[in-house]
């Protein structure tokens, strides 16, 4: 033991309690003893001292390392190869010490002398077992998705839009996925695609079935109609932008088809890269008769520096303000709004999600051109919605 003088003045008060317990977590301040004007000092923590009682209460055989080698607890020395777990070397003194301990009861009396780390240790499980499901969940959905991209599993729907006579002048294209006899609808894929780029062949797959399904019933399109469908902005980038270019111009250049007018609503839950190349993107397809509208107006990233930006061609109101109409007065105040300023601007309005008469009332009273919702028409298979269109 090596120990040093120190002066009293360094020296602070200490309360010693005897007890018959060891507290696991606390430390033990022991007295060994006094001689003259020194006192000896030792402390022990409860969790080590619990430790050496557990040594205690049962046969651990260990080996100290003297230079002829290693001598057992019987004193014997022993030339065999030495097998215990662990081996502790004395820094001052030439001496090493081994014994076979087991690991796992350490681990179950470490925990056990603090509480606090089992609930830390069960805490961090549940949070790795929590992202764990997550990442999993997530993996094999893209997998999945990678799968029915190449089986064309992605189906388009349909929902009608009218005008304020009730009438329909046109219809939404809706991604549906159907896996099996399963029809997934969007909200379970469309924001894992959009976040892995999957988005962008989906859309131009569902564009291309639109059009094959739309080629083969265009005797049902005997007035103007209006064909919206969803992209999201990076398929206006230029990396993207002459595939979707491509794939719209097909109904420009079918004579068949000259009734239709496509309208590619620009989804907000990106952020509208505002450069040279979008701005010539859209002029592109304004150039091949395709109109830009802003889908979920009012929810989505920058939507008046888009109207400022972009030629836009109409805006819908999101779902989420009807829906709250009129029961909310704040929602009525934000409709009313956007309307003003559609107005001003000139610019087309359709309202989705219309459920009831009343809210149908008084968006037609304000001057809203186009519905769409419940009240009207549910979303049903493109071609069922063709094929019925006749009797609507």
């Amino acid at each position: 033991m090596v120990g040093k003088e120190s002066s009293s003045a360094h020296l602070v008060g200490v309360n010693l309690f005897s007890s018959q317990y060891a507290a696991p977590g606390e430390t033990i301040i022991i007295v060994k003893g006094q001689k003259d004007h020194l006192t000896i000092i030792a402390t022990l923590h409860g969790f080590n001292f619990l430790g050496v009682i557990n040594l205690l209460a049962e046969k651990v055989p260990f080996h100290i390392y003297t230079k002829q080698g290693w001598v057992n607890d019987n004193g014997i020395l022993t030339t065999k190869l030495n097998l215990d777990t662990l081996h502790l070397h004395s820094s001052r003194t030439p001496l090493s010490i081994s014994s076979n301990i087991s690991y796992s009861s350490f681990a179950i009396d470490n925990l056990y002398a603090n509480p606090l780390l089992v609930v830390l240790l069960a805490l961090g499980a549940l949070i790795s077992s929590f992202y764990y499901f997550i990442y999993q969940e997530k993996r094999v959905l893209k997998s999945a998705m990678k799968k029915a991209i190449i089986r064309r599993e992605f189906t388009p729907y349909a929902q009608a839009i009218v005008d304020h006579d009730g009438k329909i002048s046109g219809c939404e294209i809706l991604m549906r996925w159907q896996r099996h006899t399963k029809l997934i609808y969007p909200d379970t894929f469309i924001p894992t695609a959009e976040e892995t780029g999957m988005i962008i062949p989906m859309t131009l797959d569902l564009i291309d079935d639109v059009y094959q399904l739309c080629k083969k019933n265009h005797q049902f399109f005997t007035t103007d109609f209006e064909l919206s469908i969803n992209i999201c902005p990076s398929q206006l980038s230029k990396e993207h932008s002459d595939k979707l270019i491509e794939h719209c111009e097909q109904f420009s250049k079918n004579p068949d088809l000259k009734r239709i007018n496509i309208v590619l609503e620009i989804t907000e839950r990106q952020i509208i890269n505002h450069e040279q190349d979008t701005i010539d993107a859209i002029e592109k397809l304004h150039n091949i008769g395709v109109g830009i509208s802003i889908d979920d107006f009012g929810t989505g990233y920058s939507s008046l520096e888009n109207i400022r930006d972009f030629q836009i061609d109409g805006i819908k109101i999101d779902k989420s303000f009807i829906d709250g109409f009129p029961h909310q007065a704040l929602s009525g105040d934000i409709i009313d709004n956007m309307l003003d300023l559609a107005n001003r601007l000139k610019v087309p309005v359709t309202a989705e999600g219309v459920e009831t008469q009343t809210q149908a009332n008084y968006l037609i009273k304000r001057g809203v051109e186009h519905l769409q919702g419940y009240l009207y028409y549910k979303p049903e298979p493109f071609q069922s919605f063709l094929r019925n269109k006749k009797n609507k």
